[in-house]
């Protein structure tokens, strides 16, 4: 039996708020053990489908690294890795982050899970692909090892990838069709240009992305300065509590770009004096981004001839928003949003709205995949559960795409263009082999389950 399950995003809780632990031992572990049963399972194989520990959405390195020239994303950056060539220091930080993640009551859940689900007392294999928020899993061996010594009694392996014909699955984490996400331009036309990296290549996936730097400077970065400005003045009330609890939700947008106009809509009923210190916070996050190494390499990629937005690549719209922010505070940035997503509506229309993971699994089908008995092609990375079928025959072969979505709260923009819902997802995909879930199977296996939960409800 094959269970996968992506983006638990579970992070140190400085500047994010984790999934509840209850989701491990009163939902998944539960429904693993029954399914183990009733399919009659013959092993145990779990794939956790990256962004599982979240070793960038933290306030790390805004709190405890102050020289922000040794911070990973700046200084002199390896022309391989497009990371800090210090690599001893940098390889301590994110042990020092991975040491706090790990003692968090959800890493704790999780791990403990590992560790008790097992087949008439088979030894458990679980398959960590890496993801963009866990790629440095990649670059340090030393992250690898502390996460084997946690589940000693498991066969744990790290990879890039994973694909199995018994039950025709081949799982990516699905960064790779996210050009924020996934460094392979970046490598090859302004790193080093003269390699030429394939998008799969191992050497790709220890290329840092942009993405990595925005989730800590200006995501966590933002909230943590918020968070000290309001201890600073005193502000710890019960309603100022709630508000900096409430901006923690900004981790769980989507899509990225969303968090201006979400903050507009978030803050436009709260207390009046909030917004000064919010909207200096924020150009304050946004100065130390754009100040990075990284982000003034980025900037040296090549504009898209068509890009999604009016701007040109996301180093250009992060510095308008600054410059917007700066001059007319998050009432500025929302005019221009409001005529950002008209400029976007039109250039879908050109684009014909077609979604890059939907467009990847389908190039991964066309490749290689159908010639191995690939019938799912499993990403996650979006957050959003869905599954899409390129084809089918007679026999019951199909080309299949399953993301497998996120147990985070989803926050999303309204059809309206103008407000913002939440709720939460709680995703498992299940295959089973050919000598598993044969009980009145027409037919050979292997076979799927899928379950996409959503939950409005709000916890205290």
């Amino acid at each position: 039996m094959l269970v996968a399950l992506s983006d638990l995003h579970i992070a140190d809780g400085s500047t994010s708020i984790n999934i509840d632990p209850t989701a491990f031992t009163n939902l998944l572990e539960p429904e693993i053990r029954i399914a183990i049963q009733e399919k009659e399972a013959t092993d145990l194989h779990i794939v956790l489908l990256g962004d599982i520990f979240d070793l960038v959405r933290t306030s790390y390195w805004a709190a405890s690294v102050p020289k922000k020239e040794d911070r990973p994303w700046n200084g002199t950056l390896d022309p391989i890795t497009a990371m800090n060539t210090n690599t001893v220091a940098i390889d301590k930080q994110f042990n020092d982050v991975l040491d706090r993640i790990v003692a968090t009551p959800s890493a704790q859940a999780l791990l403990s899970m590992l560790r008790n689900l097992s087949v008439d007392g088979k030894q458990t294999t679980v398959t960590y692909v890496v993801g963009n928020h866990d790629r440095v899993f990649n670059n340090f061996p030393s992250l690898q090892t502390k996460v084997r010594n946690l589940l000693p009694s498991i066969n744990l392996t790290f990879k890039n990838a994973f694909k199995d014909s018994t039950y025709s699955v081949l799982a990516r984490h699905g960064h790779e069709w996210d050009e924020v996400c996934h460094g392979l331009r970046f490598a090859n036309e302004v790193m080093n240009p003269n390699r030429s990296l394939q998008r799969f290549d191992d050497a790709t996936y220890k290329v840092m992305a942009i993405g990595e730097a925005i989730t800590a400077e200006l995501m966590a970065g933002f909230i943590y300065t918020i968070e000290t400005v309001f201890t600073k003045k005193g502000w710890t009330s019960p309603e100022d509590l709630q508000f900096l609890r409430g901006l923690r939700d900004i981790n769980n947008l989507r899509p990225m770009t969303a968090i201006f106009i979400w903050l507009r809509w978030f803050t436009r009923n709260q207390k009046p004096q909030y917004l000064p210190p919010l909207t200096d916070a924020l150009i304050e996050a946004l100065n130390t981004l754009l100040e990075t190494t990284l982000a003034q390499r980025w900037d040296d990629l090549d504009k898209p001839i068509l890009p999604g937005y009016i701007w040109g690549d996301i180093t250009d719209q992060f510095e308008a928003a600054r410059n917007d922010l700066v001059d007319g505070g998050l009432e500025k940035i929302e005019q221009t949003m409001e005529i950002l997503l008209q400029a976007k509506k039109i250039v879908d229309f050109f684009k014909k709205q077609k979604d890059d993971l939907v467009e990847g699994a389908k190039e991964e089908f066309k490749s290689f995949a159908q010639h191995d008995g690939i019938q799912h092609v499993v990403y996650g990375h979006t957050h959003e559960a869905r599954h899409d079928f390129f084809s089918g025959d007679l026999g019951g072969s199909v080309q299949m795409y399953i993301n497998t979505g996120t147990y985070l709260p989803f926050i999303q923009l309204c059809l309206d263009e103008k407000n913002f819902a939440t709720a939460h997802r709680m995703t498992m995909a299940f295959f089973y082999n050919n000598n598993e879930d044969v009980s009145n199977r027409k037919g050979n296996g292997p076979t799927v389950e899928i379950w996409n939960g959503v939950r409005r409800k709000f916890y205290k």
